[in-house]
């Protein structure tokens, strides 16, 4: 299936974010509806007792799951609003003769938030909302080396983006760290081998 030119940014992610509030809200709705039940079975005697106990019991084990279900969702969701932050902003570069490409899902395990390329060379952006874990850096490279490879490009720079902070740039290990300010001078600045059209066309017709 060909690469929708009209994706927008944080698909992916906005996704997973509604994922995990559904699943918080219904595992939610599972315990309350399950306490209204045992609180009927209260007046039938000690069965109803022992199953109003079992439900509070799991309700308290479950409080973690749920906590984490909502933390991950706010997670995904801040950085679905980081996403579209950044990709407003590379939208402009579209009439500098750059192509854009926003949250490849078939090219690297998980997603790629943003793929431009232009006259200044090819950049694999992943959008951090205002930090990065050191984790973050080797996998960088791995999906801009697996990006590269694909479109049979000789370098895809990885760059890890700040979407609500100035930084940078700054080379960690071979991986532009900017702020969402300093993204477009520096993808401007730099002098990359530019890839040709004929590959990026044929890289969008496969995903």
């Amino acid at each position: 299936m060909a690469y929708d030119p009209d994706r927008k940014p944080g698909v992916f992610a906005k996704g997973r974010e509604s994922s995990d509030f559904r699943v918080a809200f219904v595992f939610l709705t599972l315990v309350v509806a399950g306490l209204m039940v045992c609180a009927g079975l209260l007046l039938t005697g000690t069965s109803g007792v022992v199953a109003a106990l079992a439900l509070i019991f799991v309700a308290f084990a479950g409080k973690h799951f749920f906590e984490a279900r909502l933390d991950s969702g706010v997670r995904w969701g801040k950085g679905g609003n980081g996403e579209v932050a950044v990709g407003v902003d590379l939208e402009f570069l579209r009439a500098e003769g750059f192509i854009v490409m926003h949250d490849l899902e078939h090219v690297v395990p998980g997603n790629v938030d943003h793929l431009i390329s232009g006259p200044t060379g090819a950049f694999m952006i992943e959008t951090k909302f205002k930090s990065y874990r050191d984790s973050d850096i080797p996998k960088a490279k791995r999906d801009a080396q697996a990006i590269a490879h694909q479109l049979g490009a000789s370098w895809v720079q990885p760059v890890i983006c700040f979407a609500t902070r100035n930084y940078g740039p700054r080379m960690v290990k071979g991986v532009a760290i900017v702020g969402r300010q300093q993204l477009l001078p520096y993808v401007r600045a730099q002098k990359n081998r530019q890839v040709p059209f004929e590959q990026l066309a044929a890289f969008a017709d496969r995903q």
